[in-house]
């Protein structure tokens, strides 16, 4: 059992009155190892969960196939995370969720990412899968999930959990995809993801390119995300106002069609 952490009154009193709302706070109630814990917690009430989170069987030629481009698609995009942004864990191998009803992905702390099938077969070229996944690893790296678990639990509260046994950390596991990110967190996730991306090379309105197609394609992102048009519209300006993500969409490549990412949406159907 972890040693708890103890604070005094007046420290808590003073957090939470001034701070509530700033990760800086929130780190020091949540650490990088409690973050790793939390997330092989999860992945491993994930996996006891075949019917809702059925795994993609990445042991075939197929599945290995797609495993790989969107492993490679991650690494190049997580390559590009500032050095003092950096966890003290690793990002894990991303896991692919065989459902293609379903067009989402998520990043959960302890650099545990899963991308459903429905993504892969609704992006149309890897900008806009590089975009998503440059969103969801911002959750993680920006520690998003270290302030709403704070609101949540409280800091108090949540600080004795995390230093308590098996059974609170697993609870606080199991509630990490029933968090409402800010609407400031999913701006956040959205502004760093293009920066990502560009500095990886890719169209820079990966994102923009994604959500301008959700209304016309009858697809519901989750609700708790900015409006698409919000999104397009906030993308757009900061592609626009920043030279070298403006020079990359006037000099660089606008992805019409991908065919490394058309065979691998082959292999999906």
């Amino acid at each position: 059992m972890q040693k708890r952490r103890l604070l005094s009154l007046t420290t808590l009193a003073l957090a939470s009155l001034t701070l509530l709302h700033c990760s800086s706070v929130s780190s020091l109630f949540v650490s990088d190892a409690d973050e790793e814990r939390l997330g092989a917690q999860f992945d491993a009430q994930l996996r006891a969960d075949p019917k809702k989170y059925p795994l993609y069987n990445t042991s075939t030629a197929n599945g290995a196939a797609v495993r790989a481009y969107v492993q490679g698609v991650f690494d190049k995009v997580a390559s590009q995370v500032p050095a003092d942004e950096k966890p003290a864990y690793s990002f894990k191998s991303v896991q692919i969720i065989a459902d293609p009803a379903t067009v989402n992905a998520f990043a959960v702390p302890g650099g545990y990412v899963y991308v459903y099938t429905g993504i892969l077969l609704n992006v149309q070229n890897e900008a806009e899968l590089a975009a998503v996944l440059g969103h969801e690893l911002t959750h993680v790296v920006h520690h998003h999930y270290r302030t709403q678990l704070a609101e949540q639990y409280g800091m108090q509260v949540l600080a004795d959990m995390l230093g308590g046994d098996s059974s609170q950390v697993s609870q606080i596991a199991q509630s990490l995809l029933s968090l409402k990110f800010s609407r400031d967190d999913e701006s956040d996730a959205d502004q760093n993801g293009t920066v990502l991306v560009g500095r990886a090379g890719y169209n820079p309105m990966g994102i923009a390119t994604f959500f301008q197609r959700m209304p016309s394609v009858g697809i519901d992102v989750l609700s708790d995300h900015p409006d698409s048009p919000t999104r397009v519209a906030a993308v757009t300006s900061q592609v626009n106002s920043t030279a070298w993500l403006k020079d990359l969409v006037t000099n660089g490549k606008t992805e019409q069609v991908d065919p490394g990412l058309a065979a691998i949406q082959a292999r999906l159907r």
